[in-house]
């Protein structure tokens, strides 16, 4: 029943928000930084929701087997701090979820904004 000082979560949902990141989870920036997860399960798209706030949405497509695809999104500094917060419980996505919190930090036209875009770029493509 521990909780974040941060954000007041239970630090066992921020380690089970850190593992479906991991396994299902995609850590974008364009214009600010973004943490997406798609899946047919709504409820856990949904607890990802309360969790880490941000928004669920049902998806156009459907799965091969036309099931309903649902995604969680949170972007802006509601996705800064909570790649902040999941940073210590996260794996694979762990050096993405690093960039993450910090390009904010940098003007958006900055050599050093651009240098980590480049290198969140780099981390994605690297396979789990």
């Amino acid at each position: 029943n521990i909780k974040s000082e941060e954000t007041g979560q239970r630090l066992i949902d921020l380690a089970w928000v850190a593992g479906i990141i991991d396994g299902e989870g995609h850590l974008r920036f364009t214009t600010s930084p973004a943490m997406v997860v798609e899946s047919v399960s709504k409820s856990m798209v949904d607890k990802c929701c309360r969790i880490g706030k941000g928004s669920v949405h049902e998806v156009s497509r459907k799965t091969s087997t036309g099931k309903t695809v649902y995604r969680w999104r949170v972007s802006g500094s509601n996705a800064k701090n909570l790649c902040r917060e999941l940073i210590p419980h996260l794996s694979t996505k762990k050096s993405q979820a690093d960039i993450l919190a910090v390009i904010m930090d940098y003007p958006a036209k900055s050599d050093m904004r651009k240098t980590l875009r480049e290198m969140l770029t780099e981390q994605r493509e690297i396979p789990n």
